[in-house]
């Protein structure tokens, strides 16, 4: 087997077992990935970036902060050296290592690196793209962990709008952004109007279909936290936002 090929086996056998959240086993295969990527591609390459934040991911998920946060920093400065300061794989980079922070509680630092992610996004992507809306949703997640609602919600707003200009009314994740505002009304006791949220994104994944309905919930119990978006792919070396073996963000 071509080492290129048995890379790519490595992978697939880390996202099995992280989809399956047993994560030692992912985490031995992406550090065999991570050693392989090492010797077919040196230190410096896009897809040793990707197997590095793959596994720092992994490592977060463990609880592992300390080495997750070095990794996501060496990914980092290595995607900044390949591809400039200003791309939106280090937008996405800056999202990972901001969603680090925040599941530490390290507010101030998690608030700045997602500043910077957004405002690179926007920069480089104009205001109306489905990343800049999940970079928005990234952030007011952050937001509503903190119990500052007016920024939060006015995030959620801004993504849910964005999201039905350029998916029309009738879409999954336009039906998530209506989930997201729902939980924020609900945190803060506003009952009512989260219902009516929770009832029209319920709705609208009855009229979608089954396969999208992922998140209905019932009235008057709290909703189980949202999940995050934004990860890297292995395998092909390409950066994959939103459906990766690593998700993380927030759709």
């Amino acid at each position: 087997m071509g080492l290129i090929n048995l890379f790519d086996e490595l992978n697939q056998k880390m996202i099995k077992f992280h989809h399956l959240k047993q994560y030692a086993e992912a985490v031995t295969y992406a550090e065999q990935a991570l050693d392989i990527a090492r010797e077919i591609w040196g230190e410096s390459h896009l897809r040793v970036a990707t197997s590095i934040q793959n596994l720092a991911g992994l490592y977060k998920s463990q609880g592992r902060w300390i080495e997750s946060e070095c990794l996501y920093k060496d990914a980092l400065q290595m995607m900044r050296r390949l591809l400039g300061d200003s791309h939106v794989d280090v937008a996405i980079s800056l999202n990972n290592l901001a969603e680090l922070y925040e599941n530490q509680g390290r507010w101030i630092e998690s608030e700045c690196l997602y500043k910077d992610a957004l405002q690179m996004m926007r920069r480089l992507l104009g205001n109306e793209h489905l990343d800049v809306a999940t970079c928005l949703s990234n952030f007011a997640l952050l937001y509503e962990t903190q119990g500052h609602w007016s920024e939060c919600e006015a995030l959620y707003i801004e993504a849910l709008q964005m999201r039905i200009r350029l998916l029309g009314d009738e879409h999954p994740l336009v039906a998530k952004s209506l989930d997201n505002l729902g939980d924020v009304y609900y945190s803060q006791g506003c009952f009512s109007k989260a219902e009516q949220f929770y009832l029209e994104a319920s709705q609208m994944r009855e009229r979608l279909g089954d396969a999208h309905r992922v998140r209905s919930k019932p009235v008057g119990r709290r909703p189980p936290r949202p999940n995050r978006v934004w990860s890297k792919t292995v395998g092909t070396g390409k950066f994959s936002r939103g459906a990766s073996c690593l998700r993380r963000g927030h759709l």
